[in-house]
């Protein structure tokens, strides 16, 4: 049998074959509400929710819905560490085939424009890790970070998910 999740809404979902109506907004915001970053390891619990709302509003205007749905993929995959992950090519290419669905389903025929994500994304990584990462020191980066002027609230899950909704709604409908 091939592997499945269950989801908030109930859905039955193949994360390694799934299609783009398998996706639902409301499952990914649930799901990334209650994800920590760091696997779990920073000093208070900050969710993937709370840092793609936080980098969402802080995108260019062209991006702002893609900066919010970047992580969507990990609502359908175990978070995984981006440094571990590159060792695991069927979490990659699962995470690609999601990510994939979520431009067909949420951007309709708009490219994702990863440049600017991952730059954008790579400053909120070095911020949240001076914030919430105190016990480590060391981070490498692929490009330069820009330092960020950020407040980092720590929501919990239900206000993270609220915060995630809200913004999506702003922008989709």
């Amino acid at each position: 049998m091939d592997p499945f999740i269950i989801t908030y809404t109930g859905k039955k979902v193949y994360p390694l074959e799934v299609k783009d109506d398998d996706l639902d907004i409301l499952d990914i915001a649930h799901s990334l509400s209650n994800k920590c970053r760091f696997t779990g390891h920073s000093s208070s619990f900050y969710s993937v929710a709370e840092h793609c709302v936080l980098m969402s509003r802080n995108a260019p205007d062209g991006l702002k819905l893609q900066a919010l749905l970047h992580d969507a993929a990990e609502a359908y995959l175990p978070d995984v560490a981006t440094p571990i992950k590159d060792k695991f090519p069927l979490i990659l290419e699962a995470e690609k085939r999601i990510l994939h669905c979520v431009r067909n389903k949420f951007f309709h025929l708009q490219e994702w424009n990863w440049e600017e994500i991952k730059k954008l994304d790579s400053s909120m990584l070095r911020l949240e890790a001076r914030r919430l990462m105190p016990m480590f020191r060391e981070f490498s980066f692929e490009v330069e970070p820009q330092d960020l002027n950020l407040n980092l609230p720590c929501w919990f899950p239900v206000r993270a998910k609220s915060e995630f909704m809200t913004l999506f709604n702003k922008m989709v409908y």
